[in-house]
């Protein structure tokens, strides 16, 4: 019997692909003047294939200065801090190399808001991510992240309450600080009924 003698499969070839993708997002901090806030950055290859010479780049907001940085990343494994950038003004670099299919990393940096930043300036910071290979989806390769920078919390130093600068409203979650020195030291908030 030779009709079972051989058999066929057949196969569809998929064509290689690099999608890197980039998001980002506020880790840790108040904006608001003088206070050092960190950013998270997320990168990953969405595609088939390794996307090669890679390179993020994040654009510091202006009335920032950076502080430093650490990274996670599973390129495919993980590793702690396996990627230094470079920084030439406010424009942070790192070069990740090959990032294989599924690969992805998150980068942390810190900036400080300058002291003069007044309330109501925009901070906006943008991370880019680039290969040497076509990029499927080039639409996932920037992200920009905004923020405003807020009146900071008020603490007086000379212990009286009449000259505490209230803490208003803004429409937004804030984070305060309470100072504890003794039991003259004040923190004054504004605040209407129905908010909390």
């Amino acid at each position: 019997d030779y009709s079972n003698n051989s058999s066929a499969k057949a196969s569809t070839v998929v064509s290689p692909t690099r999608d890197l993708r980039v998001s980002k997002s506020l880790y840790d901090g108040g904006a608001m003047a003088g206070s050092v806030i960190t950013y998270s950055v997320y990168v990953n290859n969405q595609g088939n294939a390794v996307a090669a010479n890679v390179r993020l780049t994040d654009t510091l907001p202006l009335s920032t200065t950076y502080t430093g940085s650490y990274n996670q990343t599973y390129l495919p494994n993980y590793a702690y801090n396996a990627f230094t950038p470079t920084v030439q003004g406010n424009v942070v670099v790192w070069q990740l190399g090959d990032v294989p299919a599924g690969g992805y990393g998150y980068f942390y940096l810190g900036v400080r808001i300058q002291d003069s930043a007044p309330a109501g300036a925009i901070l906006t910071n943008t991370a880019a991510v680039s290969t040497s290979d076509p990029d499927s989806n080039a639409y996932n390769n920037t992200y920009t992240y905004v923020q405003t920078v807020h009146v900071p919390d008020a603490y007086e130093p000379d212990n009286t309450f009449s000259q505490a600068r209230p803490i208003t409203t803004d429409g937004v979650s804030q984070r305060h600080n309470f100072h504890y020195g003794d039991s003259a030291d004040w923190l004054r908030f504004g605040a209407t009924l129905g908010q909390e």
